[in-house]
C-alpha cells in the first residue's frame, strides 16, 4: 500500500517539475538573444566614421580605422561639458576647413572621453582638451600637440611637424614667395 501512495506523489513531482524547466529555458533564450541585439549597439559605436564640420568623430571601434585610413590624424580628446573644449571646438572646425582649402593629407578627428572611457586610459588623458597627433597609423607613437589653440596655431603646428624640414628654393621667384608667405624665413 505504501507503494501506491508514493507512486502518485512521484508522478506529481515529475509533472509539475516539467512546465518550470521549460520556462526556465525559454528565459534564458530569451536573454541570449536580447544580449546578441544588444553587443552591436554599444552606447551606439560602430565602425562607420561620422564627419561633423570636416572632423572625424572616433569611438573605440573606428579609432583604428581612423589612423589606417588618414597618414597623418590630430585627435582631440574631449569633455563636452569642459570650457576649455567648448572654446576650442570653433578654431578647431576652421582648423579643418583650412587643410581641407589646402588639399591637405592632415585630417582632425575627436573623441568624446566620457563615452570612450578606454581610450581615455589608453592615451591617458587626465585634462581636457588634449590633442594627439598621429602619422603613419601608428596608434603607440604619437605626438603632443603644444602649439596654439587658435586656427591658425593649429595649421601652423601640423604643417611644422608633417612637411619637409627645408624648403626648396630653385629661382628667386619662389624665394621670394617664400620669404612674403612666412613672418620670419631664413634663406
Amino acid at each position: 500500500m505504501k507503494t501506491f501512495r508514493v507512486l502518485p506523489l512521484i508522478a506529481f513531482l515529475l509533472t509539475a517539475s516539467f512546465p518550470i524547466s521549460i520556462r526556465a529555458d525559454d528565459s534564458q533564450a530569451g536573454e541570449e538573444e536580447t544580449l546578441k541585439k544588444t553587443e552591436g549597439d554599444e552606447s551606439g559605436t560602430s565602425e562607420e566614421i561620422k564627419d561633423e564640420n570636416g572632423i572625424l568623430v572616433l569611438d573605440e571601434l573606428n579609432f583604428d580605422r581612423a589612423l589606417q585610413e588618414n597618414k597623418m590624424l590630430l585627435v582631440e580628446f574631449y569633455a563636452p561639458w569642459c570650457g576649455h573644449c567648448q572654446a576650442l571646438a570653433p578654431e578647431y572646425e576652421i582648423a579643418a576647413e583650412l587643410l581641407k582649402k589646402e588639399s591637405s593629407d592632415i585630417q582632425l578627428a575627436k573623441v568624446d572621453v566620457t563615452k570612450e572611457k578606454g581610450l581615455a586610459a589608453e592615451f591617458e588623458i587626465d585634462s581636457f582638451p588634449k590633442l594627439k597627433f598621429f602619422i603613419g597609423g601608428d596608434r603607440k607613437n604619437f605626438v603632443e600637440f603644444t602649439g596654439k589653440r587658435k586656427a591658425a596655431g593649429i595649421v601652423q603646428w601640423l604643417k611644422r611637424r608633417s612637411g619637409p624640414s627645408a624648403t626648396v628654393l630653385n629661382n628667386i621667384s619662389s624665394t621670394q614667395e617664400f620669404v612674403d608667405a612666412n613672418e620670419i624665413a631664413v634663406v
